[in-house]
């Protein structure tokens, strides 16, 4: 990915992106579009309200996460995606 950060090299190449994106109230799954393509990451999402989250699709571009529980309203999703 570029421009990004290099924690000195402890998680594979080092390179990882943060992000923060709003959920609409009610909703029970996002997507999460990266700066560029990327084939191999790992991705990290952190809701700011109870819930299970799991990953249901992750392509070259962009992952989705799910909800058990609905979106409360003022819903936020923090990320993190490790390359």
């Amino acid at each position: 990915m570029a421009n990004l950060p290099d924690p000195g090299g402890t998680l594979g190449r080092g390179a990882y992106s943060l992000g923060q994106t709003d959920v609409a109230e009610g909703a029970t799954s996002i997507t999460v579009t990266l700066p560029i393509k990327n084939t191999w990451y790992i991705a990290k999402a952190m809701p700011n309200w109870n819930t299970i989250v799991y990953e249901t699709i992750h392509t070259d571009q962009q992952f989705q996460v799910s909800f058990n529980t609905p979106a409360p309203a003022g819903g936020i999703l923090r990320w993190i995606v490790f390359t």
